[in-house]
């Protein structure tokens, strides 16, 4: 959500739009990029010299978006989501979405923008690099060394980040590589002599004991959301209390998910206590040189998680607090190292392209995924007739080779709301009610934040 303090028509928006992600391109180039060779063994990235701008937004009606919504942020990312983005192997993988919101008698602007990106080219964290340039754009969009008009010749000094792979050394120990290599390629019997389970998470709830027929190509999957807010009272009020207990909000709310879903499937008569969560990493505190740059610096870790059989709203018993500090160090311990990556383990795949098609077909192995992007540093602007960053949220599109749903997090610092996505592809979750089944999960994490 973005306040520009100036009153913009259609057309004045359309070209400070236009110039300010030609800045945004300018300044991370993997915006210029396409994916080459995708449906082989080997992708590459490649620059396009030429783009065309207009291909990358849309201006869209406030009235028609909501039509369905009352919530202006749920409205616009299930529209991004499922808008399908054209020609990926010369267009560039990434659209802008710009819905002005028509507010009378206000004298300032305000839009909801949004901007939706294939993983292949950046990860979550791009997210938020992407929207601290584009608000710099914005505010100083008069005295930018950019034109409005449709055509971009990306600087050709613009040099790409190297992958990750090639930015950092990703070294990987051989016991932490015999276990994965164990667990794929061998015969059950050489894994109980090795001590590896055959499934490590089969008494966790997986969603769907099956994914959902694969689309074909001209239709993307379909993604379907829910969004919650919790307040920032909330939000210090909780963040003091796990201060005391060695605990991060992540590790916490990976508890209170994992409780959430205990009580809407026992509301459905199926039982569970086990579940197990895969967590993003952000590598870029071990890359310095990568803190500002768009692209994919990201690795996971997974948890299980125990719960004990009666669990009251907002009181936790001692050992679920002892697994949000145990999931607390393990995010900590992994995000500040290179070594023993799981990303690190995709260079031992010989085909890439059948490994992914062979995780389309399977069950996940993991109950949820987390993402938290952390905290937009948005500020203040410098003077009155500034741009404002009024909220932000982020959302990952249903994942056809992942978890059954994407718990996605981020807030501002100004405003303080956290912002809680869940997404997924209906089928995955194994119940009749999809829709009602995650409103109950995502409203179950905001009461229990709430009576803690």
């Amino acid at each position: 959500m973005i306040s520009l303090q100036e009153k913009h028509e259609d057309e004045t928006l359309r070209k400070a739009t236009i110039r300010a992600l030609k800045h945004c391109i300018a300044e991370h180039p993997v915006l210029s990029t396409v994916v080459v060779d995708s449906d082989t063994s080997q992708p590459q990235l490649a620059q396009m010299p030429r783009m065309a701008i207009e291909d990358h937004f849309k201006i869209l009606e406030a009235e028609s978006i909501l039509a369905a919504h009352d919530d202006e942020t749920a409205a616009l990312l299930s529209f991004a989501h499922n808008d399908r983005i054209p020609n990926l192997t010369t267009r560039p993988p990434w659209r802008t979405y710009v819905c002005p919101l028509r507010r009378p008698q206000q004298r300032s602007t305000e839009i909801v923008m949004g901007l939706s990106y294939s993983h292949a080219i950046a990860d979550g964290k791009s997210g938020l690099l992407f929207h601290q340039s584009l608000r710099h754009a914005l505010q100083e969009t008069h005295n930018l060394p950019y034109d409005d008009e449709p055509s971009f010749f990306p600087p050709s000094a613009s040099e790409l980040f190297p992958p990750l792979e090639k930015a950092a050394s990703l070294d990987v120990s051989w016991a932490f590589l015999l276990g994965p290599l164990i667990g794929e390629y061998c015969p059950p019997t050489l894994k109980r002599i090795f001590g590896i389970s055959s499934d490590s998470s089969k008494d966790c709830w997986r969603g769907a004991a099956a994914r959902p027929p694969m689309p074909d190509r001209s239709r993307p999957i379909q993604t379907a959301l829910v969004h919650r807010q919790v307040t920032r009272a909330t939000i210090d009020k909780v963040l003091s209390l796990c201060r005391t207990r060695e605990v991060k909000l992540t590790g916490l709310i990976i508890v209170l998910t994992s409780r959430a879903l205990a009580c809407a499937l026992q509301a459905r008569n199926e039982r569970f206590t086990s579940f197990r969560a895969e967590t993003a990493l952000d590598l870029r505190k071990c890359i310095p040189e990568a803190k500002a740059s768009m692209g994919n610096m990201a690795s996971a870790v997974e948890d299980t998680i125990l719960l004990d059989e009666s669990g009251h709203i907002g009181k936790l018993s001692n050992g679920e607090w002892e697994t949000a500090k145990r999931i607390t160090f393990h995010l900590q311990q992994a995000s500040g190292t290179l070594s023993d990556q799981p990303v690190g383990l995709l260079r031992y795949l010989s085909d890439f392209r059948g490994w992914t098609l062979k995780k389309a077909t399977q069950q996940p192995n993991c109950s949820f995924s987390v993402s938290n992007v952390g905290m937009f540093e948005d500020g203040e602007p410098q003077d009155s007739a500034g741009v404002k960053m009024r909220d932000i949220a982020f959302s990952q599109s249903a994942d056809g080779t992942g978890a059954p749903f994407n718990l996605n997090l981020v807030s501002t610092k100004s405003h303080g709301t956290l912002n809680m996505v869940m997404t997924w592809w209906p089928g995955m979750l194994g119940v009749e009610d999809e829709g009602r089944f995650m409103e109950e999960v995502s409203d179950r994490i905001v009461e229990e934040l709430k009576a803690m």
